[in-house]
């Protein structure tokens, strides 16, 4: 009389599990590096939206002069932007600074705001900063 038992061995489930749980892992890491990608693809397109929405004030502006430092949203929105974009993962605003800034222009005849600088640190921690006319990664 043979016996046949119908169930698995403790081996076949063990294999079972670790394939299951190799997988997971790499889904995990993959969803992970997905996320920051997102994160760090957001932030470009904001500064590339705020940079758009510069632009349009500048040329708007009797002296062609960009806003001083400072808070950007007196001065954009709503107008040039329904909202000020923030960054996707501290939702704090991006780092806006107007040049010349030795000394530091305030838009006053012969202090005007020219250029300026758009920042934000990505994921992998580098910086990315735009301007007019310019994108800088990896500052």
């Amino acid at each position: 009389m043979k016996n046949h038992s119908s169930g698995f061995t403790l081996i076949e489930i063990v294999i079972t599990l670790v394939l299951l749980l190799s997988i997971l892992s790499l889904l995990s890491v993959s969803i992970v590096n997905q996320t920051r990608d997102a994160r760090d693809n957001r932030r470009k397109t904001d500064l590339e939206e705020i940079r758009s929405a510069l632009e349009l004030y500048r040329m708007d502006q009797p002296n062609r002069a960009y806003p001083v430092s400072g808070d950007l949203a007196p001065f954009l929105v709503p107008t040039y932007l329904r909202t000020l974009p923030t960054d996707p993962a501290s939702n704090t605003n991006y780092d806006y600074s107007a040049l010349p800034d030795s000394p530091l222009c305030d838009n006053t005849p012969g202090n005007l705001c020219s250029s300026y600088t758009l920042t934000t640190t990505l994921d992998d921690g580098s910086a990315y900063v735009v301007g007019p006319g310019f994108i800088t990664p990896g500052i």
